[in-house]
């Protein structure tokens, strides 16, 4: 497929519209090295604050059955949202580390609790990409 060609084929009106993609590799695309290196860095640390949420969310419902809690709470996309939150750390992060769930908020605590007792743990950072939001 040659530059150009093949993005979207067809028309909308006849309902034959088509779209093609094509892969390849971010080092074709990006050749700025240190916009690459910090790409890659980014992309790691959100699939680590994407693993520790699910470890977040598994443990918040464990610690719900276990106190017997009346109702369980609505696992939505703002609820897995603020897990993501909670698992980040950093100097730009804002100071407060509550979250408005009170419930979600004691599971943070005692996950931060037991994960400051992993050897060599390092907690996902993003502190340039919170950087750049900021401005």
């Amino acid at each position: 497929m040659g530059a150009g060609e093949g993005a979207a084929v067809g028309s909308v009106e006849d309902g034959t519209l088509s779209f093609s993609t094509v892969k390849c590799k971010l080092s074709r695309v990006c050749r700025l090295e240190p916009l690459y290196n910090e790409i890659q860095r980014s992309c790691l640390m959100l699939k680590q604050v994407q693993l520790e949420a699910y470890h977040v969310l598994n443990l918040h419902l464990l610690r719900c059955l276990e106190q017997d809690e009346p109702q369980l709470p609505q696992f939505s996309q703002t609820f897995y949202y603020r897990c993501c939150s909670g698992v980040l750390e950093g100097d730009l992060l804002p100071k407060t580390t509550d979250c408005r769930d009170a419930r979600l908020n004691a599971t943070l605590v005692q996950y931060r609790e037991m994960r400051r007792q992993i050897p060599g743990y390092q907690p996902p950072r993003l502190d340039y990409a919170v950087m750049l939001s900021s401005t």
